[in-house]
């Protein structure tokens, strides 16, 4: 039997909120669902430039269908 591991395209989902806790007011928050294989880079960019600090994400988590899916937050203050 061959089996073959066909690549599939992640469904991206942005959204802000109030962080519970912080040195920020505000939050960006990256959802990405449904993605083969899991092997996948989220990355966030202020005026052209990688923002590392103050970002949190998540290992990419199994759903369980051969799927992956991962989050990562940003928070910021709005300018």
């Amino acid at each position: 039997m061959i089996i073959m591991c066909v690549p599939v395209e992640p469904h991206v989902v942005m959204s802000s909120t109030t962080p519970p806790a912080g040195k920020h007011p505000a939050m960006l928050v990256c959802s990405v669902f449904d993605f083969y294989p899991k092997q996948i880079r989220v990355s966030w960019h202020r005026d052209g430039q990688e923002v590392s600090s103050d970002v949190t994400s998540t290992d990419e988590l199994a759903d369980g269908d051969w799927f992956y899916q991962v989050h990562s937050h940003l928070e910021y203050t709005p300018r």
